[in-house]
């Protein structure tokens, strides 16, 4: 059973333009939300960096895949920062009767696109934990490679999203 709305409330809602305004700012917060959580994500697989790098320091020859391994440490950094300080999905200083709702679903859409292309880190990092157990230096090589080019991928494709925010009819490639 829901629970009644405080009258001042009900009657608050009721009027378009402040319906407007915290339907906008409730988007505001998903929007902040999903992008906590993807930076969470990316900070549990960056962890996974970490653990494999202490298992390459116990391999014999391991210490020579240290210098790729900061670099794809701090490309997870580099992302997990740009994601956390992003501009809202709706700045509440625009004019409420020219927000365009298209631009809004844009970006929504682009913030789903990518959080499913983040999910191809979690099968780059299952591919470099078994090539470090069964000692495969070429395997690793490439690994590592790949991991790094996902991830210089991911950070352009964030990039495209601010370019949304400042340009409504912008679209974003994936490729």
């Amino acid at each position: 059973m829901t629970q009644p709305q405080h009258p001042l409330a009900e009657f608050l809602s009721k009027i378009p333009v402040l319906s407007a305004y915290r339907d906008k700012e409730m988007r505001r917060e998903v929007d902040r939300r999903l992008r906590e959580a993807l930076a969470q994500a990316l900070e549990a697989q960056r962890r996974r960096v970490t653990d494999l790098q202490q298992d390459l320091l116990r391999v014999p020859g391991g210490l020579r895949w240290m210098g790729l391994m900061e670099r794809v440490q701090s490309r997870f950094t580099l992302l997990m920062d740009k994601i956390r300080t992003a501009t809202d999905g709706y700045r509440p200083f625009f004019d409420l009767e020219r927000v365009d709702e298209a631009a809004l679903e844009r970006l929504r859409q682009f913030d789903q696109d990518f959080a499913q292309q983040t999910l191809h880190l979690e099968s780059d990092l299952e591919g470099l934990q078994q090539a470090v157990r069964a000692g495969d230096a070429q395997t690793l090589e490439t690994g590592l490679q790949r991991l790094l080019d996902r991830l210089d991928a991911l950070l352009r494709l964030w990039e495209q999203r601010d370019r949304l925010l400042q340009h409504p009819d912008a679209r974003w490639s994936q490729g």
